[in-house]
């Protein structure tokens, strides 16, 4: 587990190159956090540029592609879907041993073997929502059209370079030592009951490992390094004004009883003193 890290400017490059001979928006999504990094000069098309004028169509957007981000996360395979505008797209893993290099999506296109036109099917929203129908629908149709097979020759491309993309260093991942993946997983799921079950089987490792890294690095315990950070969460809400039990539920803790008893031993005051000095 690690970071990773890309070469944007190499990699934009690569995915303009794609863009223009396929005739296909690209865009490349984070491995692990769902935001894009990366989107080819094409894209929005001028029929989505002129629908994001709306904030509710930019939403409508944002939740489609969140939808199908999650998709292939779950079954790291492409997935085909029709986009709540009507447009064909297509989103697919960039593996390259095994390691998740990303995610391509790549669409806002109309398919060749479309008996009727998508956009009958979302005319109402369109109008809903302000737009000039038949103005949309030429901006629609000035779209390109492509076949599946098209768009799938450009995904089994994409599935070829990943080893290009890896090997030149266009996305690489930045492994970080053990205490520092066990701390940014405490972190993550503070709020959340954590076991050391938990993290060994998050992290890959034995549990007798994960004891040793922080005995060794901190000098501590696993219960004691996430009440710390607990109570550390703890006063910095009091002291924005959070009430003590708001403050120890969205830390973690269990009660509001319990989490005054380990602030005490942590900080030798109740977490009241603390709330009455902010």
């Amino acid at each position: 587990m690690g970071t990773a890290v890309f070469d944007r400017v190499k990699l934009a490059k690569l995915l303009e190159d794609l863009a223009m001979l396929s005739g296909m928006g690209v865009t490349f999504w984070h491995p692990e956090q769902d935001f894009c990094l990366i989107e080819t000069s094409n894209i929005p098309s001028p029929y989505c540029g002129r629908l994001r004028k709306s904030p509710a169509m930019v939403e409508k957007c944002t939740q489609c592609e969140r939808e199908a981000l999650k998709a292939a996360k779950a079954d790291l395979k492409p997935h085909y879907f029709t986009c709540h505008a009507g447009l064909h797209e297509c989103i697919s893993p960039v593996v390259y041993n095994g390691e998740i290099l990303g995610f391509v999506m790549i669409g806002q296109i109309r398919f060749l073997e479309s008996r009727i036109e998508n956009i009958e099917c979302v005319r109402g929203w369109i109008e809903q929502n302000g737009f000039d129908f038949h103005e949309i629908r030429q901006l629609y149709l000035n779209l390109p059209q492509v076949s599946r097979y098209k768009q799938q020759a450009l995904l089994h491309m994409i599935e070829a370079l990943s080893s290009f993309v890896h090997i030149e260093g266009l996305v690489r991942r930045i492994e970080f030592p053990l205490i520092t993946r066990i701390e940014e997983f405490i972190d993550h799921h503070l709020a959340e009951h954590i076991t050391l079950d938990d993290v060994a089987l998050a992290l890959n490792v034995s549990k007798s490992t994960i004891c040793h890294t922080i005995q060794t690095e901190k000098g501590t315990t696993l219960t004691k390094i996430i009440n710390k950070k607990r109570i550390d969460k703890v006063r910095a809400a009091i002291e924005a004004g959070a009430s003590v039990t708001s403050a120890a539920y969205a830390a973690g803790f269990s009660s509001a009883s319990y989490c005054s008893r380990v602030y005490l031993q942590i900080t030798g005051a109740r977490p009241t003193h603390h709330r009455q000095n902010a």
